[in-house]
């Protein structure tokens, strides 16, 4: 990828992207010096994405895994997928917490709740495949599977509310700057956004929605 061989140093103009929503534990998380200079050193850079647009801007909430996996669960286990060493590691687990007075258990409970943990492996094995975590990326716009690259017709469609022609030619007018805001940031602010004049987007209720209030909420 890249021209790169096997075993290339990166090149530092070259980094890894983290996306998260709104929620304010996943917030939290990236937000201390600890963790900045931690992704700095990996050369990771965390992105945010609209609190109010995960539905339509979250690859993973995109991707038909987390869909498959609730179906999975809810046809109950998969005894050809049991792996009985885990399920023993997890009751000797289990009992230690038991015995610790820390986790107290029906036995009814505990025998569901280590075959459906002993079962997850096979579950995820099942739903996570490359095509359908591709596939949340590629609804999303970020990553075209023939290019390899963003889709910008595809970024634009994550947009609640009808965009104009005028506001699309607008947009592509200004993506450059828009692309390297984002990059010093992780997302772009709403001074930004009115300076270039691009329209506040809706929430999955219709109402317009503005960064700057989202990250104060969930920061607060």
């Amino acid at each position: 990828m890249f021209g790169l061989q096997p075993g290339e140093a990166v090149p530092a103009g070259l980094t890894a992207m983290s996306w998260l929503d709104g929620a304010r534990d996943q917030l939290a998380a990236i937000i201390t010096e600890l963790t900045q200079e931690a992704e700095a050193i990996m050369k990771v850079v965390t992105n945010k994405h609209h609190a109010a647009a995960t539905g339509t801007q979250q690859p993973c909430d995109l991707a038909s895994i987390f869909r498959l996996l609730n179906t999975l669960e809810k046809r109950g286990c998969i005894p050809a997928g049991t792996s009985m060493a885990l399920r023993a590691r997890l009751a000797s687990s289990f009992k230690v917490l038991s015995d610790s007075g820390v986790l107290l258990l029906r036995p009814t409970k505990l025998q569901l709740l280590l075959s459906f943990l002993a079962n997850v492996p096979a579950l995820y094995a099942k739903a996570v495949t490359p095509e359908r975590v591709a596939g949340g990326f590629d609804e999303a716009g970020m990553v075209d599977p023939k290019t390899g690259k963003p889709s910008f017709e595809k970024m634009l469609a994550t947009c609640r509310r009808d965009v104009t022609a005028a506001e699309v030619a607008n947009v592509r007018k200004v993506l450059t700057a828009l692309l390297a805001a984002h990059r010093l940031d992780g997302y772009v602010m709403d001074f930004t956004y009115d300076f270039y004049n691009i329209a506040n987007d809706l929430d999955e209720h219709g109402n317009e929605v503005r960064v700057r209030g989202l990250l104060e909420k969930d920061r607060s």
